[in-house]
């Protein structure tokens, strides 16, 4: 799912505190403005108090529930908290997807000639 998110092109409402995995959350609902073209007509947020991580995120359709974000296994790599497993669920296909990160850095140097169409068509 790999929707644009500028958050300045959605509007939010907190909706309450609620727990997830053990995690005090807040729980924010968040809209997309009318400017803004978006397949879901709304999402549920679960923000983790501790550390501001996702918890969870719920997107709809109307009142449909459509995919559904797990975020675990959250850690504190190089000063930045990150979840290394991320599970997203289709509940309209009953299926799923997981991601799994294995080996984490952040702020390394890259190159521009990394991001053409020709680096991204060579295989490792």
């Amino acid at each position: 799912d790999l929707e644009e998110r500028d958050t300045n092109q959605f509007d939010y409402k907190l909706l309450g505190e609620e727990t997830v995995d053990g995690a005090s959350c807040w729980k924010i609902e968040s809209r997309p403005r009318q400017s803004k073209v978006s397949q879901y007509t709304h999402s549920h947020l679960w923000v983790r108090k501790d550390n501001y991580v996702f918890a969870q995120i719920e997107n709809f359709k109307q009142s449909e529930l459509i995919r559904r974000a797990k975020y675990t296994d959250i850690r504190n790599a190089q000063g930045f908290w990150t979840a290394h497993t991320i599970e997203m669920q289709d509940l309209k296909r009953n299926s799923k997807t997981v991601l799994t990160l294995e080996k984490l850095q952040y702020n390394l140097p890259m190159k521009d000639e990394n991001f053409t169409l020709q680096a991204i068509r060579r295989e490792p």
